[in-house]
């Protein structure tokens, strides 16, 4: 069963926010180069903005992790430890360099007879 991670954040105050934008470009570059070798329990990673309900930005950042199951999410965060392979990854994720920690929430989800879900996706 799939296994979801929701990370929430606002930035550092002072963030350049075109660097910003750049260092989530590289950011997601780098899982799309790397995905075989370093994140093979990623099912998908998506990015989000909160808004209000007039799409106003609140200021606040979303990610939502997709794992392939709740034991890949452990394997991977148990794997995951900033050296060796993924020292490179630590150079390119936007955690380290603009995250407000104080602002930063992470929650986890697990799906409900998702046999019953309506799902349009046409990907």
């Amino acid at each position: 069963m799939r296994f979801y991670e929701y990370e929430t954040w606002k930035l550092k105050e002072g963030v350049n926010i075109e660097e910003y934008d750049q260092m989530l470009r590289d950011w997601f570059q780098f899982l799309h180069d790397h995905k075989e070798e370093l994140f093979q329990e990623w099912i998908s990673a998506k990015y989000y903005k909160e808004t209000d309900i007039e799409g106003v930005p609140s200021g606040r950042y979303i990610m939502v992790f997709e794992y392939e199951s709740l034991d890949g999410h452990h394997a991977y965060k148990k794997r995951r430890n900033y050296k060796g392979p993924y020292a490179p990854y630590k150079l390119v994720d936007p955690y380290y360099h603009y995250f407000n920690y104080d602002e930063t929430t992470c929650t986890y989800w697990q799906p409900i007879e998702p046999e019953r879900w309506l799902d349009t996706d046409k990907k």
